[in-house]
């Protein structure tokens, strides 16, 4: 009796929705309930299967493109992140975006790169706007839209300032909190990684940070 050889692997994909409220024409608000939460258990090929699949042009030719999007998309981020114009073909470091190094990108960041640049500057409209309305008498105009740079380029350039880090924190919280719901929503995956890229960096300790050099 031969094996059964598994081909694919369950994953269980869980999407929830917010509320949301609209303003009425006599200034009160209408409450939409969230609807209930979807969950579906997916069949996610095994590695077996994908080598197997590969045989087909069609399957090949479709993770290489994922692998390409990927290597593209990576390297945009390290350039539109990184102060200066500095970057030209003969000093882009390619380590970067070896398999090997792509692999070990931490999933945060992973999540982070893959939000549309759309949406990245939407959010950073948006924090400039609500910041410079609701929080007039604490933040100005440019302070805004400095914190609005730094937060749309992934912390990137205050990565080492711890200070400036909390602060940031600080207003975003305060920008999340005054949004509303249809801003929430809609920068609800932008606000989840800031948060978590945060937290990964504060969590540095100075000694650990001292051992990269």
């Amino acid at each position: 009796m031969s094996e059964t050889v598994e081909t694919h692997t369950p994953h269980i994909l869980k999407v929830s929705f917010k509320g949301k409220k609209t303003k009425n024409p006599d200034g009160t608000e209408t409450v939409i309930p969230a609807r209930e939460p979807v969950i579906v258990t997916l069949p996610v090929p095994t590695f077996d299967e994908i080598l197997t699949q590969c045989t087909k042009p069609i399957i090949r030719d479709y993770i290489v493109r994922l692998v390409q999007a990927d290597i593209a998309d990576t390297m945009e981020n390290v350039i539109r992140t990184t102060e200066g114009d500095t970057f030209t073909q003969a000093n882009v470091n390619l380590d970067l975006i070896t398999l090997e190094n792509l692999a070990l990108v931490p999933e945060a960041e992973r999540r982070g790169g893959g939000i549309a640049k759309e949406t990245w500057a939407a959010f950073g409209e948006s924090y400039v706007q609500v910041m410079t309305r609701e929080f007039a008498k604490e933040i100005t105009v440019t302070q805004a839209t400095n914190a609005a740079k730094v937060l749309t380029a992934r912390l990137a350039p205050v990565k080492s300032n711890k200070p400036a880090i909390s602060r940031l924190m600080h207003r975003l919280n305060s920008y999340y909190a005054a949004a509303g719901a249809e801003a929430q929503e809609s920068f609800a995956e932008i606000y989840s990684f800031l948060t978590k890229k945060a937290e990964e960096l504060l969590a540095v300790s100075e000694d650990a940070a001292a051992d990269a050099f």
